[in-house]
């Protein structure tokens, strides 16, 4: 192989390495539903997707606490140390 010929290998690789990296660039911030004019989005569920919610886990609200820590301080370094960065 000549000096020529790997110039020209390496110079493919990277003009493949690029392309690469911009396909994937363009595809990432390219949005993946357009939008619909005069569309305006709703925040509030309707009844059916709370009906929904409420039937998928009907005992949500009434199931005990599984983890008994979570009421409880067990760190006892933060009584001790106070963090210089707050």
């Amino acid at each position: 192989m000549s000096m020529n010929t790997k110039q020209l290998y390496t110079g493919i690789g990277i003009a493949i390495v690029v392309l690469v990296g911009i396909g994937v660039w363009y595809f990432q911030t390219r949005k993946t539903t357009p939008e619909i004019p005069g569309v305006i989005p709703r925040e509030e569920a309707s009844l059916g997707a709370q009906l929904f919610e409420e039937a998928a886990n009907p005992v949500k609200k009434s199931l005990p606490e599984t983890n008994p820590f979570e009421q409880v301080n067990t760190n006892p370094i933060d009584k001790i140390y106070k963090n210089p960065f707050q």
